[in-house]
């Protein structure tokens, strides 16, 4: 999985070369990182925002309390949580199943 500055994602497949694009960002991604599993996906971007993905489906989630540019995301390994940072300073923790994030 790749980020762009033009907002988008990228979804390669290893195999075939091919590539699947994801849209939702209104400005570049900054990070990216996938669940272990390989069905979730959660990026951040220079708009400020994060964004759970749903790579079987494409669909994405803004995950709120991201308050700057968005430097760094990470998955935990068993996918239940996820961690960012970025120019504000703050880090936040992200939870399974909850659309707001809180500062660490």
């Amino acid at each position: 999985m790749s980020g762009s500055l033009d907002g988008t994602l990228r979804v390669w497949n290893l195999e075939t070369g091919g590539s699947t694009v994801l849209e939702g960002h209104t400005e570049g991604v900054t990070s990216v990182s996938v669940t272990a599993d390989g069905r979730r996906a959660v990026s951040g971007s220079e708009d400020e925002t994060l964004r759970m993905w749903n790579l079987e489906t494409g669909a994405s989630t803004v995950l709120q309390g991201q308050t700057d540019v968005v430097w760094s995301v990470s998955v935990t390994a068993d996918g239940r949580r996820a961690v960012s940072g970025g120019r504000s300073e703050e880090r936040h923790v992200g939870k399974e199943g909850r659309s707001r994030w809180s500062p660490y």
